[in-house]
């Protein structure tokens, strides 16, 4: 599992509430659009992997505040990736 990537993606998330609104959309969605979200702000995982992370930081109490929020049905305002992103 590439954590690391999906790691260095949340703490993006984390800063960015243009990226949160993105996230927002692309859970809705599926974990396909999790991943292509990922992709595109140049970390690379899986549709799999990234539900997995999901579960796990669900499970270990990892979400935060943001994401706690995102999975219990609340949205986000914002659109952007920035392009500093590093895979």
């Amino acid at each position: 599992m590439s954590v690391e990537a999906i790691d260095q993606f949340r703490a993006q998330v984390a800063a960015d509430a243009a990226l949160q609104a993105r996230l927002a959309e692309a859970l809705d969605t599926g974990p396909d659009a999790l991943a292509a979200l990922g992709k595109s702000c140049g970390y690379e995982f899986t549709a799999a992997e990234a539900s997995a992370a999901v579960d796990r930081a669900r499970t270990d109490g990892e979400l935060s505040d943001f994401e706690l929020e995102l999975v219990a049905g609340g949205d986000a305002g914002g659109s952007g990736c920035p392009s500093t992103a590093k895979a």
